[in-house]
């Protein structure tokens, strides 16, 4: 029997027509919650303080070296993953930290941006699993 998880985005709309809300399988919950997880501050989430990874602490690092940045990156979500994430297991985490230049009103700027690759195998099935996600960090990066 295959578990169904609701999906996110949250449908409040149609929580609030109470109608039934969007469900998707294990690899698709995992997904999203390994993307929340990236990008949620430690001690932004309220109800749980500890949830979270230390991405955003060198949101503005202009100063550490690269390669140590990624590393404390690296080891900072694959914590986060091992706590907060039980259902992946053998997790593996690389980051690619890179300088893109990316279109802006007026011109052109560059940005810092951060590739992650996330793999592990779902514990219940033992599926493989590989989940890419990219944003830009840095000074005024929306």
């Amino acid at each position: 029997m295959q578990q169904k998880f609701y999906a996110l985005p949250l449908a409040v709309d149609r929580l609030m027509r109470q109608q039934e809300h969007p469900k998707g399988g294990m690899q698709q919950s995992v997904t999203q919650h390994l993307h929340l997880l990236m990008t949620t501050s430690i001690g932004e989430f309220a109800a749980d303080e500890q949830f979270g990874c230390g991405i955003w602490d060198y949101d503005f690092d202009n100063v550490t070296n690269g390669n140590k940045i990624k590393e404390i990156i690296r080891q900072s979500l694959l914590q986060a993953i091992q706590l907060k994430e039980r259902r992946l297991g053998s997790a593996r985490v690389e980051i690619l930290l890179r300088q893109e230049e990316v279109p802006v009103t007026g011109g052109r700027s560059i940005r810092k941006k951060i590739d992650v690759t996330i793999s592990g195998l779902l514990q219940l099935t033992n599926e493989r699993i590989t989940f890419r996600d990219s944003f830009y960090v840095g000074p005024l990066a929306y």
